[in-house]
């Protein structure tokens, strides 16, 4: 008897129930604006040069010799001298530099703009549902009738 009158007050004192509901909503929108630019530069020098030499030769001849007198030896007899006969001599030369050079160079340009927007709705239900209350007061009344009873009871 005692358990069951301390089971009732123990379900009678319970405070009312209450209910939370929470709502979230986010929203988020991205936005990428990237530019890259991309400069490309090349140089070309080029520096040539061309030299050729000819040289000509001409058929033999005879060339009247020059005779130089010789303190210890007299010659009169002088004999011209015989040129052989020359060619001709091409020489040609070409020099050429090169020098190629590029430079490339990127730039980006980043612009990312985010917007996020979030909505919280929280709501609190104090009042218990009719269910509850019907409960409690159908407990109180229990409690006090026994407590009537016992009081008879006891007199």
């Amino acid at each position: 008897m005692r358990w069951i009158l301390l089971f009732i007050v123990l379900l009678s004192a319970c405070s009312p129930l209450k209910r939370i509901q929470r709502s979230e909503k986010k929203d988020s929108v991205v936005v990428d604006k990237t530019v890259t630019e991309m400069v490309r530069n090349e140089v070309l020098k080029q520096i040539g040069s061309l030299s050729q030499t000819i040289v000509e030769f001409y058929p033999p001849q005879e060339l009247p010799a020059i005779s130089i007198p010789d303190r210890k030896v007299h010659s009169d007899s002088v004999s011209p001298k015989v040129v052989a006969p020359t060619k001709r001599i091409v020489r040609t030369e070409i020099n050429t530099q090169s020098d190629r050079s590029t430079v490339t160079d990127s730039t980006v340009h980043q612009n990312i703009q985010t917007k996020v927007k979030t909505d919280v709705a929280e709501q609190i239900v104090e009042k218990p549902p009719a269910a509850v209350s019907w409960i409690k007061w159908t407990v109180i009344a229990l409690v006090v009738i026994l407590i009537i009873l016992i009081v008879i009871k006891l007199w």
